[in-house]
């Protein structure tokens, strides 16, 4: 009589769990399928929502702030060499594709721990991605390629060649330089937020030289011997 008494309190509890598990998970499909192709709930990116938000509906937006940077000019300066150019002839501004794609990939990672972390934190809170920036280093390069050709030099070797006691060939080393397009870049990108911000549209960099030390100098020479360093077999 004791086990009948306990039969139905279970079987009516196990029903209710049946319910309630056929419920959340219809609820779940449901939730998927509604965003298949579009961001999830309360996802932002630099404070603005794409909730339900295609990856083309992100990218597009973005793609259109960008059209803010043609307004945007840069002047390169090196001692009395100057070049200048608008930011969107390198490319700068927001990476579109990029954001779209990080927006997107929210809950999507296929760790599902990590999914239903992320989309949990998103539905009861939000998540705010920050934007990320780019600009096209080819282009940047080709546009100061004229100036970077007169800063340009290439290093020189020492030289330092005996015959006998007489010294024939002497030369001390050269070192050459460049513009090191690395910090240049860099230096760009550190102005974006004044650009967002619209404060200021003009903007001079003074291009960044990196020094490239020749293979051999008098210094080497010298640690190295004479006769060692003749017998590398160095002509000019």
């Amino acid at each position: 009589k004791y086990i009948k008494k306990l039969s139905f309190p279970l079987f009516v509890l196990g029903l209710f769990l049946f319910f309630l598990f056929f419920i959340l998970t219809s609820a779940l499909t449901l939730y998927e399928r509604q965003f298949a192709h579009k961001i999830y709930p309360r996802i932002k990116v630099d404070n603005i929502s794409f909730s339900a938000k295609t990856k083309d509906e992100v990218r597009r937006f973005f793609e259109e702030k960008n059209k803010s940077f043609a307004h945007v000019v840069f002047t390169f300066r090196h001692e009395d060499m100057l070049a200048t150019a608008s930011a969107s002839e390198f490319g700068l501004g927001f990476n579109a594709a990029l954001i779209s794609e990080q927006a997107f990939s929210i809950g999507r990672t296929g760790n599902i721990f990590s999914d239903l972390f992320n989309k949990g934190g998103a539905w009861f809170g939000e998540i705010n991605l920050p934007p990320s920036y780019t600009l096209d280093s080819a282009r940047l390069e080709k546009h100061l390629s004229p100036i970077a050709k007169e800063i340009t030099t290439a290093p020189i070797d020492a030289v330092f060649e005996m015959k006998g006691s007489r010294v024939v060939a002497f030369r001390p080393e050269v070192v050459g330089q460049a513009v090191d397009m690395t910090i240049t870049e860099q230096a760009i990108l550190a102005h974006v937020p004044e650009i967002l911000s619209g404060s200021n549209m003009q903007f001079e960099i003074v291009l960044p030289i990196t020094t490239q030390k020749p293979i051999i100098s008098l210094e080497g020479t010298n640690t190295l011997g004479i006769k060692e360093h003749i017998g590398r077999g160095i002509s000019h």
